[in-house]
C-alpha cells in the first residue's frame, strides 16, 4: 500500500472518530512541538504547530505542519536540508504520564550538498515519507493543557527523510505543548 493511500485512510479514520465524538465534550487543543537532534557533525531542528482533538481519555489525534532544518558536516562533505511538510498526529496515553506516538508525515525537501575540497555545490529537490514512532513522558489535563517530551525514530528507510542523512538515522527528542480551545 502506498504512503499516500495510507495517509488518506488515517485522515478518514480521524474524521470518522471526530464525527462520532461531536456529541461529546471532547475538546480540541492548539499547540506544537520543537525537536532537536544532535550527533557527530549533525544538527537537526524542527518546529511543528498542530491542531489536535482529544478523542477519548487515552487517545489524541490531529494534524500538523512541519518545518525543519538539518545540517551534516564532516571532512568529506557538507549536507543541508530545509524541509516542510504535513503530519497526522496520534498519541496514546497508556498510563498517567506515559505517551506513545505514531506520526506519519510527508515532507518536501530542498537539499544542498557541498564538497569542501573543491567547493562544488549541488542543489536538489526531493520528497519523502516518514513514520515517526516513539515513547515519552507527559501530562494531560483534558480541557486545560497538554505537555510531553518524547524520543522518536523514523522507522522508514527513505534516504530523503529529514530525519535521515549521510547513512545516519538517529533517534531525536521532541517536546510539545498544547492549550485547549475554549478554556
Amino acid at each position: 500500500m502506498s504512503l499516500v493511500l495510507y495517509l488518506k485512510k488515517i485522515v478518514i479514520i480521524i474524521l470518522v472518530l471526530n464525527a462520532l465524538s461531536l456529541k461529546s465534550q471532547n475538546p480540541w487543543y492548539w499547540g506544537g512541538n520543537f525537536s532537536l537532534g544532535l550527533g557527530d557533525g549533525t544538527f537537526n531542528v524542527n518546529l511543528t504547530p498542530e491542531l489536535t482533538k482529544t478523542i477519548s481519555r487515552v487517545l489524541d489525534m490531529g494534524f500538523a505542519l512541519n518545518f525543519g532544518y538539518l545540517k551534516n558536516s564532516n571532512s568529506n562533505f557538507e549536507y543541508q536540508k530545509i524541509s516542510y511538510g504535513m503530519a497526522v498526529i496520534s498519541r496514546l496515553w497508556i498510563a498517567q504520564h506515559v505517551v506513545i506516538s505514531l506520526n506519519p508525515e510527508y515532507n518536501w525537501l530542498h537539499v544542498t550538498t557541498k564538497d569542501p575540497s573543491t567547493q562544488l555545490q549541488i542543489k536538489t529537490f526531493a520528497q519523502a515519507p516518514s513514520i515517526l514512532v516513539g515513547v515519552g513522558y507527559g501530562s494531560r489535563d483534558i480541557g486545560d493543557k497538554v505537555f510531553f517530551v518524547s524520543v522518536l525514530l523514523d522507522i522508514l528507510n527513505d534516504p530523503n527523510s529529514p530525519y535521515y542523512t549521510g547513512g545516519v538515522k538517529l533517534p531525536f527528542f521532541r517536546a510539545g505543548f498544547g492549550l485547549y480551545l475554549g478554556r
